[in-house]
């Protein structure tokens, strides 16, 4: 809902509400939290950040009792369904790489099952939902289907073209697009550009440029886009941007602001 957020820390995590910006409480948990996910059914969840294999934690926000789901490769990373009811993840240092998915149904998480298939498509370590619940995205560029029925979740659906590395995506009703950010690859960075695609078939529609950062009496550097989202009407894209790392400004994140109607 938008009122509390909750933060990972090495053993603990703080709940804050963000409308008196206050911590209201920090609860003990036996891991080094490296992404925590706060659905607002009472709960929090933790992945682990070290051990390789490695439980998965829910945490009872009123009890503070912790439990565990076995198991996750660390570096894992995931995100809420929109529905509410399942976390989806994605395992990092593995080969093939996958997708796994959670209940969150009762409470603390049970494992339900990873995805179909073992090295027939990327996955690449990150996942993001489309805004209604039927679409992964994963940090590789593909697309895969998102169901309740098992024989049709985590099915391939396509492909971000022109993606080798996602940073970021999101997916908007209300814009009626699919917005990706270019992430970096081994060979150098993605291109500073926001891709736009259809909503419906995701047919590649353009791009538009990401402004340099200014660094007055040194000159101009590329920025690198980190996180891209709509406003819920879909009225509005919020890009957030890093400066290269050539720059050396102390002070070098900022975001651009774009209209959908100037967009592809």
């Amino acid at each position: 809902d938008g009122q509390f957020a909750a933060v990972g820390h090495d053993g603990w995590i703080s709940h804050v509400n963000l409308t008196t910006r206050q911590v209201v409480r920090v609860y003990s948990v036996t891991t080094d939290v490296l992404d925590v996910i706060l659905p607002g059914n009472g709960w929090v969840y933790a992945f682990p950040r070290r051990d390789q294999w490695a439980d998965f934690r829910s945490i009872n926000l009123t009890t503070g009792a912790e439990s565990t789901t076995y198991y996750n490769y660390a570096g894992t990373i995931g995100r809420l369904h929109p529905s509410g009811k399942y976390i989806y993840s994605a395992d990092n240092g593995l080969s093939p790489s996958d997708f796994q998915k959670y209940d969150i149904r009762t409470g603390a998480a049970i494992r339900m099952y990873d995805s179909p298939y073992h090295g027939d498509y990327s996955f690449g370590g990150n996942v993001w939902i489309s805004e209604d619940g039927l679409r992964l995205f994963a940090r590789s560029g593909n697309v895969f289907r998102s169901s309740e029925v098992a024989a049709e979740d985590m099915r391939y659906a396509g492909k971000l073209s022109g993606m080798n590395v996602v940073e970021s995506v999101v997916q908007s009703t209300g814009a009626g697009r699919v917005l990706a950010l270019p992430g970096s690859t081994w060979d150098g960075p993605g291109a500073a550009e926001l891709r736009v695609y259809d909503n419906a078939f995701l047919a590649f529609k353009g791009t538009v440029p990401l402004p340099q950062f200014l660094a007055p009496g040194v000159g101009a550097f590329r920025s690198h886009g980190r996180f891209v989202f709509t406003n819920a009407a879909g009225t509005r894209v919020y890009v957030l941007l890093q400066a290269d790392g050539s720059a050396g400004l102390a002070l070098d994140w900022g975001w651009v602001t774009y209209s959908t109607t100037e967009l592809p």
